[in-house]
């Protein structure tokens, strides 16, 4: 005897940069595959006074992502500036794997 049940199942169909909309779903051999391509900026707060309890996630495509990036490097460039203790950043800022993209 079979025994069925209906099942609701949801399954994303598209993921967007939360900053300028482009989708970060990469096709794969122009069939239904796609990959999530996906730069993500997240925190979570506990009992900072100006936060108390926020938590916060973005997800940005390479774009935005790389944009975010090189804001942060320029941020950490302009306060070892001041700051002697802190080291100046290198082209791999944040970087903990992979290969380093090839200079054009």
């Amino acid at each position: 005897m079979n025994i069925y049940d209906e099942k609701n199942n949801e399954i994303v169909i598209d993921r967007r940069c939360d900053v300028c909309g482009e989708s970060v779903m990469l096709e794969v051999n122009d069939n239904d595959m796609k990959l999530d391509e996906c730069g993500e900026l997240s925190a979570k707060w506990g009992y900072a006074p100006s936060e108390d309890g926020s938590a916060y996630h973005l997800d940005l495509c390479h774009d935005c992502f790389k944009f975010a990036l090189s804001t942060l490097r320029d941020k950490r460039r302009s306060l070892a500036i001041v700051n002697k203790e802190i080291d100046l950043p290198g082209e791999d800022f944040g970087r903990i794997g992979g290969h380093a993209p090839k200079s054009k």
